[in-house]
């Protein structure tokens, strides 16, 4: 990998070379792989035991309890009143996580009291720190850019002093805002210098998922906005991102014009990590 500073104050990553440690590029068109097991708990935890006669006993049996890590099926989230608080009104389907939070927030640094909420494509975070990882490959162009654009301008309005962000752009590359390691404090300044470096944002390129989603877990955000029109993750990598993600929240917006459909490997994505995940078709998308 090589990387280079620009005017800009942001630095640019060479990913093409990933294919030595990654099984082979990432493209947008495959790379599908393997679903997750699921299992799907329709009883409920306040069951009363019955004995061998037919007749309950009046003692509750304790709740099922599920091994760590073990996966289970949710139900799908209603769908999102006409227009969300940004003003869109997406064609999409979503899904909560198992996470115990409202928002679909990790537990990574402990917001509390001084969290905020911020939305993305209607898909909240609560926290203080976070991350937006931001999928600008050449089959992004057009509306959907420009709408990731508008979305990305109004979640750092939801954001206070009292947080801290960056934000990863990527292709077949990734640029940082603020590279270093470091998340930012979300200052006037800070915001509108991160707004400037998110309205330069142009399509290009292919699609390299992995690299710049270990980046932005370097950064030890609560909450990760991924946001991608591509489906090429490799199951190796879903496993490698989990592994490092600790207990990191990872939102996935996915985009489709329409023919791929639901990415399940993605869906994984957001569900192991506490995330939300959320399918948006461009192709009937009044707001693209």
């Amino acid at each position: 990998m090589t990387f280079a500073g620009n005017s800009e104050g942001f630095t640019s990553f060479d990913t093409s070379r990933s294919n030595e440690t990654n099984d082979g590029g990432n493209k947008d068109d495959d790379g599908i792989g393997p679903t997750g097991s699921g299992k799907d708990e329709s009883e409920s935890e306040n069951r009363i035991s019955v004995t061998e006669d037919g007749t309950d006993n009046g003692i509750p049996e304790p709740p099922t309890v599920f091994p760590e890590g073990d996966l289970r099926e949710t139900e799908s989230c209603p769908e999102e009143p006409a227009h969300n608080d940004h003003g869109t009104t997406p064609s999409s389907e979503w899904e909560n996580p198992l996470s115990s939070s409202e928002n679909g927030s990790g537990d990574g640094g402990g917001g509390g009291d001084r969290g905020v909420v911020t939305r993305f494509f209607g898909v909240r975070g609560y926290g203080t720190k976070f991350v937006w990882v931001i999928d600008r490959s050449g089959s992004m162009y057009g509306s959907k850019l420009s709408q990731v654009i508008k979305e990305v301008l109004q979640s750092l309005s939801d954001l206070n002093d009292k947080c801290q962000f960056n934000i990863i752009i990527y292709d077949d590359r990734f640029d940082v805002w603020r590279p270093g390691g470091k998340l930012m404090t979300a200052d006037t300044a800070n915001r509108k210098d991160a707004e400037r470096f998110v309205q330069d944002i142009t399509s290009r390129g292919g699609t390299e998922h992995r690299l710049p989603l270990l980046e932005a877990i370097k950064y030890k955000p609560e909450v990760i906005f991924f946001l991608t029109d591509g489906q090429s993750l490799k199951q190796t990598e879903l496993e490698e991102i989990c592994h490092a993600s600790g207990n990191i929240s990872i939102n996935v917006i996915q985009f489709d014009d329409g023919y791929d459909g639901r990415s399940e490997i993605l869906r994984q994505l957001a569900l192991r990590n506490k995330g939300q995940y959320k399918y948006i078709n461009v192709a009937t998308s009044d707001a693209l």
